[in-house]
């Protein structure tokens, strides 16, 4: 008989931030960092974007992790995009 250990799992965290508004998550499997911000700067750019934007900047901050432990981190920001409606986005369009 042996006690049941789970294996750490490795993920990608996404948090999705924006000043003034609730924060999103995202927990992704099977991907990696690299993976992950070429798919996102991939559906941002399909979004339609005005140069003269202001207001507050959302961030996309991408982590991964293995169980409880951080490792390497990246991000990525732009203006006039709500959390809800990034979080939105990236749900709609990863593949199945």
């Amino acid at each position: 008989m042996k006690l049941f250990n789970p294996s750490p799992t490795y993920i990608i965290r996404l948090q999705i931030v924006k000043q003034g508004e609730q924060t999103e998550y995202i927990n992704l499997e099977e991907t990696t960092i690299e993976e992950v911000k070429v798919f996102l700067e991939e559906i941002l750019k399909r979004e339609t974007f005005s140069p003269f934007e202001t207001g507050r900047v959302t961030s996309i901050n991408i982590r991964e992790a293995l169980g409880g432990k951080n490792g390497k981190a990246t991000s990525i920001s732009f203006r006039g995009f709500s959390p809800q409606y990034i979080h939105d986005l990236i749900i709609k369009n990863i593949p199945n």
